[in-house]
């Protein structure tokens, strides 16, 4: 008799027993059962094979996740992890998964290789690739990666499992490759690979991997970590770098209010002429200024002079004894010497006038 399909025998075999099933086939009632299930077939004490199934049965294709890679009437074998087979092939042999991407035992098919944490398919065929910089991969699955959340990166030598936190102070967008990536957040600055403070005086005012900024002139911070400076009073100065507030004086021509938390225009008949939180001074004797924030007073025109200190206007500026204002005009006069027959007696800014008989001789007898 013939053997059956997908069986052979030895030459001069005498019963059917001799027809063994052919690689990658077994018995039909093995088909199902435990040793095809758990990848195992029954041994003999001494370690070899024994042939199971009935001989009447048919020999049927190894199912899908199992082979049979000799002849013989055992079960199949299952797939062992990180390998398949196909369905129904009737597979002598399992096939092994792509590089990063493992399988349960007894997979059938290419589809149950799955990428490995830290990898994703290959876009253009069958395979899995590590992801790429700026992204990563918690799990198993044939799933793309995800981008680095926000303040962290990822770089290749994490091997894509997660991503690494910034420095403290220092932030991130998303999916970005490197720590140089992580830009030190307002009011720090680079200190290595660490974002330190900026000093009191300092500041910076953006996400950046720059160094922080002195004050300017005018302004001043008296705390660390800062984003910005604190402007001077108006009408006041401070140095470039200034820490506290005391460090912004008035400006010329200012000085500080009565309540000291502001810088006020000096009054007309006073000046100032330094930046200091000193008190505006008063016009002398010879001077006077109209004007309010003033650096300077005006002098009087020569021989002349006020009655006191803090005068407004240059008609408080009075003709010696023997003159008198040389234009009619009151704002732009000089003192002129009295003409020959005319005199005046004391500072005014009164006309010089003739003698009479009697003041001319008692001019006489003083000299």
């Amino acid at each position: 008799d013939e053997c059956p399909a997908n069986s052979n025998s030895s030459v001069a075999s005498a019963s059917s027993a001799a027809c063994l099933c052919a690689v990658g086939f077994t018995r039909s009632s093995n088909l199902g059962s435990s040793a095809a299930a758990n990848g195992t077939r029954s041994a003999t004490g001494n370690g070899t094979s024994e042939q199971s199934g009935s001989t009447n049965s048919t020999c049927e294709p190894c199912e899908g996740g199992a082979y049979k890679s000799s002849a013989g009437n055992e079960a199949c074998f299952t797939c062992a992890a990180n390998t398949y087979s196909g369905f129904f092939s009737g597979a002598t042999t399992c096939v092994s998964c792509p590089i990063s991407s493992q399988s349960p035992a007894g997979s059938a098919n290419s589809s149950a290789c799955l990428c490995n944490a830290g990898y994703e398919p290959l876009a253009d065929g069958p395979g899995c690739q590590i992801c790429p910089q700026g992204l990563f991969k918690t799990d198993v699955g044939n799933h793309n990666c995800s981008l680095c959340f926000s303040d962290t990166y990822a770089p290749f030598s994490t091997l894509s499992l997660f991503c690494l936190p910034c420095p403290a102070n220092s932030s991130s967008a998303r999916g970005v490759a490197n720590r140089t990536e992580c830009f030190c957040d307002p009011g720090f600055e680079p200190d290595g690979s660490n974002c330190t403070a900026c000093p009191v005086g300092w500041y910076k005012n953006s996400s950046a991997n720059e160094v922080c900024t002195p004050c300017a002139a005018g302004t001043y911070q008296t705390d660390t970590a800062s984003s910005e400076c604190v402007e001077c009073t108006p009408y006041a100065i401070s140095s470039v770098g200034s820490v506290r507030e005391s460090q912004c004086k008035c400006d010329i021509g200012f000085e500080r209010s009565l309540d000291g938390l502001s810088c006020v225009e000096c009054e007309a008949g006073s000046f100032k002429a330094d930046v200091s939180n000193a008190n505006c001074i008063a016009c002398r004797n010879n001077a006077y200024q109209p004007q309010q924030s003033a650096s300077a007073c005006l002098i009087c025109p020569a021989r002349s002079s006020t009655s006191g200190s803090g005068s407004i206007n240059r008609t408080a500026c009075l003709c010696d004894t023997g003159y008198s204002p040389s234009a009619s005009d009151s704002v732009h006069f000089n003192c002129s010497l009295c003409r020959p027959g005319t005199f005046k007696n004391g500072s005014s800014n009164a006309e010089c006038a003739g003698a009479t008989m009697m003041q001319a001789l008692q001019r006489l007898a003083l000299c």
